[in-house]
């Protein structure tokens, strides 16, 4: 399976089983394709998944997936959140940096 799923058309199940596997840092980033900021989120996305190869990203259309953007209470997009050992570690709303999640990976790695 690949570290990076960007098509996800069952993203609930996805995260589930990621959060069955220990120590594996997930990161959630909730957008919309009509957000002014999706074209940034996914180059921003592209560069962490280049520099953290351990991590799971997941990434969540808010329109396709209106319970899960509900479940995390999303109100702003992009919102992304880390996840380690299945507790939030990092959770930022708005449009986010490569360096943020590296920061907040390395912090509670």
């Amino acid at each position: 399976m690949n570290n990076i799923n960007e098509n996800i058309h069952a993203p609930n199940e996805l995260i589930s089983l990621y959060m069955k596997q220990e120590n594996n840092p997930i990161l959630l980033v909730f957008d919309a394709e009509w957000s002014s900021t999706s074209s940034m989120t996914e180059i921003i996305t592209k560069k962490i998944r280049k520099e953290a190869k351990n991590i799971k990203l997941v990434k969540i259309d808010i329109d396709q997936e209106e319970n899960l953007a509900r479940k995390y209470r999303i109100k702003k997009v992009p919102t992304c959140m880390l996840l380690i050992n299945n507790e939030l570690k990092y959770r930022y709303e708005g449009l986010f940096s490569k360096s943020m999640v590296l920061q907040a990976l390395a912090k509670n790695s």
